[in-house]
């Protein structure tokens, strides 16, 4: 990854830190049922 490429949170806006933040638990989730998941296994 290009550290030129990296913006601190504080410098997007609202809009961009919602997306990101949205995705991100997106994927919590999705890797949460997939732990569930093999636990049951």
């Amino acid at each position: 990854m290009n550290n030129e490429n990296l913006i601190p949170q504080n410098q997007r806006t609202q809009r961009e830190r919602k997306e990101i933040s949205r995705k991100g638990a997106k994927e919590a989730n999705k890797n949460k049922q997939i732990k569930k998941t093999h636990r049951k296994l």
